[in-house]
């Protein structure tokens, strides 16, 4: 038997393969030459001579005469190339590629060619290892001790350090760059980078380190703390718009999480400090308002009546509040009257809300000829929309669900303040009138408070405060009972090929989505709004005993809230094909609340003893009536049927 070599094998026997492998061979030969044309036209371009009349021009200069007498465009950005910084060139006529390798290297600009381009970028890299030099330091205090720990970073560059253990640095900085060096309690301080060896001496931020801090029960020195506490003070949010307390702790403090749970006017918040400590139990922090809890704060408390915010965060801090500051604690402080001249104080403020962007859908007649090509998949032998009624929607559009739902909000915010006193007697009066858009049209907030702080000092041992604080807030919240995501999620997905109405007035249900109701219809028909009184006062005496630094406190303080809340289900023109019906719900409580506290302070030279015992207790009281009621005989008296 004969045995063919394995050589065979790759011997092409068919003729059309033959072909085949010609014509492969003639492709790649035609793209070879190609490919050099190409590299060739390239390299010519580089190659090309260009003149110029001095040897002393600009970088604008130089790009210019390169445009104008080759076909190359020149491609950078103002922000990294100086096109006003002068270049010598040594030859008056050269070739492009040598111009650029000569000039625009000395002054940190790296070039590529790109086809036609020729691309400018800053070479920061280059200048750096040029100019960037180790500059070694340290940070001491007046007395000469080191600072541990102090941040040092180059004025206008990413480049930081930190001091060690020794107050010594090492950074790499140019000759003649700013160093900025900071350090808690300490002033800020710059210096310029004059040699490779800098001493720094940071002088100490007397008014801060004297700065009072709330803490639990009590105030302390902002020298004298140990614990971890953030502080905010009202010379911080004086100028940021604000309708609501949660917004000046948003983004200030370290460690603490403000979660906003929609746009509504009277949306929830969470405030988490330190993340989440429980997975089934609650992870709020403790609210204290002038040394009484407060368990509604964001909604009773006008952020034009804040003095000061501390958040307790640690467990030292917290401690004496015990389980109750498990999630931290946020301590606030209204602001009081001071001796002098009365001060009335007006301000108002406009601003207006809106969507930040529409989500990008189907059109009409996209949505009916996808759902037309649905159903032939499906095996449907008609089509649902008929060629008439998608060029209809091509030339006129359909109803935009978003545009209906959404609007521009408006807020106007007005604040009126009166304070002062005389040497025993110190007053402030505020007021508060707020109303909020929401941009979900039918949303809306009104809000009004009035707030009074009394200061008095009846002896020469006994001190007074008298706080009185009144809210009336009234919300609406019109849509479905599901919320505000179920309203805007039916918007969503509801047909744009839909009208609103019919002719005889009755709204219309999607016939794809039939399980969905109108949501503009729901939005505008169905009815929840609600109501909240409160009413708060807080009476405190503080006793100067005979003894000396020994003091008593007595706090004594009720809070008072009525909340209403009435629903309607409308069914009204064919909206809803089951039963209409109200609900009203009514919830009133009652807390009070007392501390009996004994304190005792001393100093001895550079010593300080400070002693406090408390005694507290708190009740608190909620009734709750609700009432609904269903195949309403007419809507015309919405919830008082």
């Amino acid at each position: 038997m004969k045995i063919n070599p394995l050589l065979s094998l790759f011997i092409v026997q068919n003729q059309s393969f033959k072909d085949y492998f010609r014509i492969m061979k003639i492709s790649l030969f035609l793209l070879f030459a190609c490919a050099l044309q190409l590299l060739a036209v390239n390299t010519e371009a580089q190659n090309a001579v260009i003149t110029f009349p001095s040897n002393s021009i600009s970088v604008g200069q130089l790009i210019e005469e390169i445009e104008k007498q080759t076909d190359y465009l020149v491609v950078y950005s103002n922000r990294e190339i100086d096109t006003n910084r002068q270049v010598i060139i040594q030859n008056k006529s050269a070739k492009v590629s040598s111009y650029l390798k000569e000039t625009l290297a000395k002054v940190g600009i790296s070039y590529k060619f790109e086809n036609d381009y020729i691309i400018l970028s800053k070479n920061t890299s280059l200048l750096d290892q040029i100019q960037q030099e180790k500059i070694t330091g340290i940070v001491t205090d007046v007395k000469g001790e080191p600072i541990i720990g102090a941040n040092v970073s180059v004025i206008g560059k990413s480049i930081g350090t930190i001091t060690d253990i020794d107050g010594k640095f090492t950074i790499q900085a140019s000759l003649g760059n700013t160093l900025q060096v900071s350090f808690i309690g300490y002033k800020t301080q710059t210096t310029k980078v004059a040699n490779k060896h800098i001493t720094i001496v940071l002088q100490e931020d007397m008014e801060m380190l004297d700065e009072v801090v709330v803490i639990g029960y009590g105030t302390v020195k902002k020298s004298d703390l140990t614990g971890s506490v953030s502080s905010i003070s009202q010379k911080n949010i004086k100028d940021q718009p604000m309708t609501r307390l949660d917004q000046a702790l948003s983004g200030r403090i370290p460690g603490v999480v403000v979660i906003t749970n929609s746009g509504a006017p009277e949306q929830s918040t969470q405030i988490r400090i330190r993340g989440a400590n429980s997975i089934y139990g609650g992870n709020s922090p403790l609210y204290i308002v002038d040394g009484v809890p407060n368990t509604d704060l964001f909604n009773n408390l006008a952020p034009n009546d804040i003095q000061s915010i501390e958040v307790l965060k640690d467990a030292s801090a917290t401690a004496i509040y015990g389980s109750r500051g498990a999630n931290g604690v946020i301590l606030v402080t209204t602001k009081r009257g001071a001796e002098g001249k009365t001060n009335i104080h007006l301000e108002t403020e406009q601003s207006i809300s809106t969507i930040a962007k529409k989500l990008d859908l189907l059109s009409a007649s996209e949505y009916a000829e996808f759902y037309n090509e649905y159903r032939r998949e499906k095996g449907a032998n008609q089509d649902f929309f008929s060629p008439d009624e998608i060029t209809q929607w091509k030339k006129n559009g359909g109803t935009d669900w978003q545009d209906l739902m959404f609007r521009t909000a408006h807020t106007q915010n007005y604040k009126l303040s009166i304070s002062g006193g005389i040497p025993k007697l110190q007053y402030l009066v505020s007021m508060n009138m707020m109303d909020i858009e929401g941009i979900l049209k039918e949303s809306k907030s009104q809000k009004f408070s009035l707030r009074s702080n009394i200061t008095a000092d009846v002896t020469n041992w006994l001190k007074m405060n008298l706080d009185v604080n009144a809210v009336r807030r009234k919300t609406n919240k019109n849509g479905p009972r599901g919320g505000v995501g179920t309203i805007i999620a039916d918007a969503i997905t509801y047909s744009p090929t839909l009208k609103l109405k019919d002719e005889e007035g009755n709204w219309l249900r999607d016939n794809i989505n039939s399980t969905k109701d109108n949501p503009y219809g729901r939005l505008t028909q169905d009815l929840d709004e609600s109501y909240t009184n409160y009413l708060a006062a807080n009476l405190q005496f503080m006793v100067q005993l005979p003894v000396k630094g020994l003091s008593l406190n007595f706090q004594g303080a009720a809070h008072y809230k009525d909340y209403k809340n009435r629903w309607m289900k409308s069914n009204a023109k064919d909206l809803r094909a089951q039963n209409n019906s109200a609900n009203n719900n009514q919830n009133d409580s009652f807390d009070w609340y007392n501390v009996n506290q004994i304190n005792y302070a001393r100093e001895w030279k550079e010593h300080k003893l400070n002693l406090m015992g408390a005694i507290e207790l708190s009740q608190s009281t909620t009734t709750g009536l609700s009432n609904e009621v269903a195949n309403l005989r007419t809507e015309s008296v919405d919830f008082w049927n």
